[in-house]
């Protein structure tokens, strides 16, 4: 009776030696693949830093066209508006050349004209 208590206890001794093994290489294979986990987890935080750095230099490149288009619109506003005085420009002096010639005829046909619309 004790040799088959003795083989029991062996046995058993054996089950939980292997079980132990199994356990360990298990234990083992996490170790392994939550160091592998964890280097990922490196790799996208690294990867997404760089994508908002990334992000960060587009915005500030669009915000940056954004202004150069609206200053080149202004350009455009102010460049048409300068073209527009100076046509209007050109044809007050032409309103005045036709005034004074008007006023010339006038004299020369012995007119009496008014200093006030001169002035005008």
């Amino acid at each position: 009776m004790e040799q088959e208590g003795t083989a029991q206890y062996k046995l058993l001794i054996r089950q939980q030696d292997e079980q132990l093994a199994h356990l360990t290489q298990q234990l083992a294979q996490m170790a392994a693949e939550r160091d592998h986990l964890a280097a990922q987890v490196n790799q996208l935080s690294a990867h997404a830093a760089y994508l908002r750095d990334q992000n960060s230099v587009l915005r500030a490149a669009s915000d940056e066209m954004s202004l150069h288009t609206r200053v080149s619109e202004l350009e455009n506003q102010l460049a048409k508006s300068s073209s527009d005085q100076e046509d209007l420009l050109e044809l007050l002096g032409d309103q005045d050349a036709k005034l004074a010639k008007y006023r010339h005829r006038l004299k020369e046909l012995g007119e009496k004209v008014d200093h006030k619309v001169d002035l005008l």
